[in-house]
């Protein structure tokens, strides 16, 4: 379905289709094992509910006649970074899984099985999207905004956020800061240059050897910090 319009019928004829197909996926996944008890059967019926549930979910959107054109998925991305004071290029890699044209909107989407909080996506500064901890998922999108506008040489604005398959009625999820107006949602040549000049100082810390690397309130052991705990 990649660089094709998908319209409501199509979708509706997948979500009769998608019980058939999940369960061959499943059997060819499992070989010798069944989907008919134990843990297996849970998995696959979670599964069954949350496609059930996200593709009802996409029949909506287009209910109200908008255009959806799907232009990636599981799309790889690289960008060689250069940095002052580092004395090689740096191979930035993201696997994001969908790219897609909603109304002449682009837009970068990465799934969740989990529950996602925007406050975890949206932040009042570049800086602590990118330094603070609680916005690792809105960094990963900005990361994939990054990547996708350097690798493409994208001009426009766009979005990037996520669906969250326990969330799906909140629905797409954009990633964004207050700087430069950017509250609502798109991300442009500014926003993302700003993203670049925090994402570099981040990595020269990274590579800094003088700076430490150290467990922020860490109350259990770790295997790479501790290793003499774990033998």
């Amino acid at each position: 379905y990649l660089n094709q319009l998908i319209t409501k019928p199509l979708l509706i004829n997948m979500l009769k289709e998608m019980p058939v197909k999940l369960k061959t996926i499943f059997k060819d996944e499992l070989k010798q094992g069944t989907i008919n008890k134990g843990k297996n059967k849970l998995i696959y019926t979670v599964a069954e509910e949350f496609l059930n549930s996200f593709l009802k979910e996409e029949i909506k959107i287009l209910t109200n006649k908008k255009e959806l054109l799907i232009k990636g998925l599981e799309k790889k991305l690289n960008y060689n970074i250069s940095i002052e004071s580092i004395p090689f290029s740096i191979n930035l890699i993201g696997n994001v899984d969908r790219i897609d044209v909603l109304d002449g909107r682009l837009r970068i989407i990465d799934y969740k099985t989990g529950k996602v909080d925007i406050k975890e996506l949206q932040s009042n500064s570049v800086k602590s999207l990118v330094k603070e901890t609680n916005f690792n998922k809105g960094f990963q999108l900005f990361l994939y905004a990054f990547l996708y506008q350097k690798q493409m040489s994208f001009k426009d604005s766009f979005e990037a956020g996520i669906i969250s398959f326990r969330s799906l009625k909140k629905g797409f999820l954009t990633a964004c800061v207050n700087e430069e107006k950017n509250s609502d949602g798109f991300l442009n040549k500014n926003i993302l240059l700003l993203f670049e000049k925090e994402l570099k100082s981040l990595i020269k810390e990274i590579f800094d050897p003088s700076i430490p690397f150290e467990h922020k309130n860490r109350e259990e052991p770790c295997r790479f910090c501790d290793p003499e705990k774990f033998i």
